[in-house]
């Protein structure tokens, strides 16, 4: 059972909600991120950037990525190895 994708319909809104806000472009966003406008075109299309692409884009939008990826899931560990990889609050 493989974990629910990536939102990025759902990232890609908050980013162009934050473009707007700011009355850019997205040539000049993608300037301003050093992401490409072929990578911006792509996402629009519903294909995921690479890593860093993402980052820098979130970083410039004040996004955080996490808000649009799934909870770690724990099947198949014991209880003891689960307890073990959860975040201490």
């Amino acid at each position: 059972m493989s974990a629910p994708p990536f939102d990025l319909a759902g990232f890609y809104a908050c980013l162009n909600k934050s473009r707007e806000a700011r009355n850019v472009t997205w040539k000049k966003l993608g300037k301003q991120t050093g992401v490409s406008e072929t990578t911006l075109s792509r996402m629009k299309l519903g294909r995921c950037p690479d890593a860093a692409s993402l980052a820098a884009l979130s970083a410039w939008a004040g996004i955080n990525p996490a808000r649009f990826s799934p909870p770690p899931t724990y099947q198949g560990l014991r209880p003891i190895d689960a307890a073990m990889t959860k975040e201490k609050p």
